[in-house]
């Protein structure tokens, strides 16, 4: 498997930025599994290439390659800002009124179970339990059929701390669970989601603003998603 030269969103001697699709891992120990870093590798020709951030392997995004070990640590140092579409399905009232806030922010504290690549919600006194927070907006609404309370909605959604499943677990946490989504979604909107063809978690990190690397110019990547789910936009 090669690297699609479309997929390049940019390049220059100090980055790549990088379109990765659903279903490739960013980074894997694998034998023989194909990743995002060995096809970026592959593609450069080089045996230095650093990843600077991750996207888990269901997701789509924007994901940034440093080319030097400089451009990887001034990139390191940064808090991109990080902006992801989802695709949730919750109780009409509730989506609604969601909408009609604006933006709504999150907060709450996640532990991570490693030994069944789960995180959960918890309070904040139990140990290792790490402070999670987003923000996010309803743009778009799809009502369901008539005897459906739920609709479907396409929320955006900015990052503001990077945990393990963070907006998946946050989001179904708050009754908007992601279509696709087979850890942390109901049992009815996993149904949902078979029936319509989605095998992933309806989430994509579909812009990313940074400062670069060498001459601090303010960046913004952004992408339009692929995924069947992304149907609202």
């Amino acid at each position: 498997m090669e690297i699609d030269k479309k997929d390049i969103l940019l390049e220059d001697d100090q980055m790549l930025v990088y379109y990765k699709h659903a279903g490739i891992a960013a980074q894997t120990a694998r034998l023989g599994e194909q990743d995002a870093v060995s096809l970026v590798k592959n593609y450069l020709r080089t045996p230095y290439i650093a990843l600077v951030h991750r996207l888990d392997q269901p997701v789509e995004g924007v994901l940034v390659f440093a080319k030097t070990k400089e451009a990887a640590a001034a990139l390191s140092l940064q808090e991109m800002e990080k902006n992801y579409y989802a695709v949730v399905r919750g109780e009409d009232k509730l989506i609604a009124k969601a909408r009609e806030k604006g933006e709504t922010l999150l907060t709450d504290y996640l532990l991570k179970n490693s030994r069944n690549n789960t995180s959960c919600i918890t309070t904040k006194e139990v140990k290792n339990a790490k402070k999670s927070q987003l923000s996010f907006t309803i743009k778009k609404i799809k009502k369901s059929a008539a005897e459906d309370k739920r609709v479907l909605a396409l929320a955006d959604i900015r990052l503001l701390t990077g945990r393990h499943h963070q907006i998946r677990v946050q989001m179904a946490h708050a009754g908007m669970p992601l279509l696709g989504d087979r850890k942390y979604a109901d049992e009815d909107t996993v149904r949902i989601s078979r029936e319509m063809g989605i095998r992933e978690p309806a989430l994509c990190a579909y812009s990313l603003t940074f400062y670069h690397p060498s001459n601090k110019r303010k960046m913004n990547i952004s992408i339009v998603p692929e995924g069947k789910a992304f149907f609202l936009l």
